[in-house]
């Protein structure tokens, strides 16, 4: 195997949690320090995936305060791809992986995934689907009432 792929594919091999837990992070010794909320999906034994609305760099230095911690945990983006783009006009946002730093490795957990809501999963399907279908019954009672009043009107030559 190439020298510089090989300790990428022994990470893919580690062991993930899945999970959702959002955080706060920062920057600070980026070109142009910045802030954000992140939400951790993944934990690994030595790094973490997370989800941004602020676009990250590979070999990022970032600082996670974590809501269920006191201590920050300390991560270098390795990865970063951009989401695709949503039907609905959802803000942009990224995806990055990161390796977590030897002192932080031992602290950080996930908390458990959120529940599906109202406006998420299948429920914000069936929530669209029906604005949907009332604006296309709303659109054909119009049409049928402009309709029998051009009727009423004499009609179109």
């Amino acid at each position: 195997m190439n020298a510089a792929v090989s300790p990428f594919a022994e990470r893919r091999d580690e062991t993930r949690v899945a999970g959702h837990s959002e955080a706060r992070m920062e920057a600070p010794k980026a070109i142009f320090p910045q802030e954000g909320s992140v939400v951790l999906e993944e934990v690994s034994g030595c790094g973490l995936r997370l989800r941004s609305d602020v676009q990250l760099h590979p070999d990022e230095e970032l600082v996670l305060h974590l809501k269920h911690d006191a201590l920050p945990v300390h991560a270098t983006v390795v990865w970063v791809q951009e989401e695709p783009h949503s039907l609905f006009g959802k803000r942009r946002s990224w995806i990055a992986g990161c390796r977590l730093e030897p002192d932080s490795m031992a602290r950080i957990r996930l908390e458990s995934e959120p529940k599906n809501g109202l406006w998420t999963g299948f429920g914000r399907k069936a929530m669209w689907t029906a604005i949907f279908f009332g604006a296309a019954a709303a659109f054909a009672y119009l049409l049928l009432r402009f309709a029998g009043w051009m009727g009423a009107a004499g009609g179109m030559p």
